[in-house]
């Protein structure tokens, strides 16, 4: 069996699209969070940071480094201050989110038209490498 000359570009193309998928799911979530932030609903915004967390990877480790971002620090930090009860904290948390996403999506032109005011939140999906190559494979 011999198959020769496949393209990669298709599975880069399904990865960007799960990308694009999981982009959309976390501002979706993270408008929702912001919601129940106004509302002072402390349970439901806990639920929505536990939703977040799992889909940014990076959201998942357990505490921020010092090479983490800005915007990776404040998140963990959100998570904090919504498990301690401060809401307030926690609403100042979700601005300065709101903002820094704003300013990465502005900086990142070519995130913007995926997702509109909160294409920053692609620094924490981007891939580490993305490239279309070809393979042979001969059996």
């Amino acid at each position: 069996m011999s198959v020769s000359g496949i393209s990669s570009s298709s599975l880069i193309d399904s990865s960007n699209q799960n990308i694009h998928n999981h982009l959309r799911q976390f501002q979706q979530e993270f408008q929702q969070l912001g919601s129940d932030l106004q509302t002072g609903t402390l349970s439901a915004a806990r639920q929505d940071f536990a939703t977040l967390r799992k889909l940014a990877p990076q959201g998942n480790s357990p505490s921020p480094t010092p090479s983490s971002s800005p915007i990776v620090q404040t998140f963990h930090q959100l998570g904090q201050d919504l498990q301690s009860g401060n809401v307030s904290a926690a609403q100042q948390d979700y601005a300065t989110l709101k903002q820094d996403f704003q300013k990465v999506a502005h900086t990142q032109g070519h995130h913007r038209h995926h997702l509109q005011g909160g294409g920053g939140i692609s620094q924490l999906f981007e891939p580490s490498a993305s490239s279309s190559s070809s393979v042979s494979v001969t059996a």
